[in-house]
């Protein structure tokens, strides 16, 4: 019987089992898969040999989506695997449409955006035929119909990290960053499909299993950061963000 054995399978950390052999352990948003986690399925059965099939899918899951991470197909007999990853672009807006809070027809309006505006793709990869878009102008976060946008430069991570090791955490299963905002803005960030506003003066601590997350910082006016953080099992991080205008 399908059903959360564990945690909140609603709105954060939960274990949901479909069957005995199937399940999800990880994050979750509105009932759907939402985060870091892991997810494990029975895909099928040979009816010849009677061997199993199965699908394994770890890293951030967005709306039900694998948006970063690996995917790995098991029959029996060899393995499959193939990663997913994205890129990140500057768009244009081709005509007035609205910024909407989720990939869905009947989102909740942000704000509209008229014909010509600039905004941040977070990634080309689409959820429901949606782009997770910045607006540069506001920093709002939403998502637009992919008909309405084109795909401009593309923007690149930043080669260096982020985060700075600041001693041992207390757990190997959870690290925690420390964020202080040395700034007069607010400051966004966004790692592992959720999204951190840190008002100004203010620390923040978040909580993330270990891994490689890509993981954007920004503020009203300016492009966003991307880049790539490594996060160590018995580590914490630490970063003070102070933002300069010239």
């Amino acid at each position: 019987m399908s059903q959360c054995v564990e945690g909140d399978c609603k709105n954060g950390y939960g274990v949901y089992k479909f069957s005995e052999e199937s399940y999800y352990d990880g994050n979750w948003k509105n009932g759907l898969r939402h985060g870091f986690g892991l997810d494990y399925a029975l895909d099928s059965i040979n009816k010849k040999t009677g061997k199993k099939a199965f699908t394994k899918r770890l890293g951030v899951f967005e709306y039900g989506f694998l948006i970063e991470g690996t995917k790995e197909w098991f029959n029996g007999i060899f393995p499959n695997r193939s990663t997913y990853t994205y890129e990140s672009f500057i768009g244009k807006v081709k005509s007035k449409i609205n910024l909407i809070e989720w990939p869905t027809a009947d989102s909740d309006i942000i704000k509209s955006l008229n014909s010509g505006a600039e905004v941040f793709i977070i990634s080309d990869k689409t959820i429901n035929g949606y782009y997770n878009v910045i607006d540069k102008i506001s920093a709002e976060e939403g998502y637009i119909d992919e008909k309405f946008i084109d795909l401009l430069n593309e923007v690149e991570n930043i080669k260096r990290e982020l985060f700075n090791p600041s001693g041992l955490s207390n757990s190997i299963k959870t690290s925690e960053l420390l964020i202080f905002n040395d700034a007069e803005f607010d400051l966004n960030i966004k790692l592992a499909g959720s999204t951190y506003k840190i008002s100004p003066k203010q620390t923040k601590k978040i909580s993330v299993k270990p891994g490689e997350y890509t993981i954007f910082a920004w503020h009203t006016g300016a492009i966003p950061y991307k880049g790539k953080q490594t996060i160590e099992p018995g580590q914490n991080y630490e970063k003070t963000f102070i933002i300069v205008y010239n």
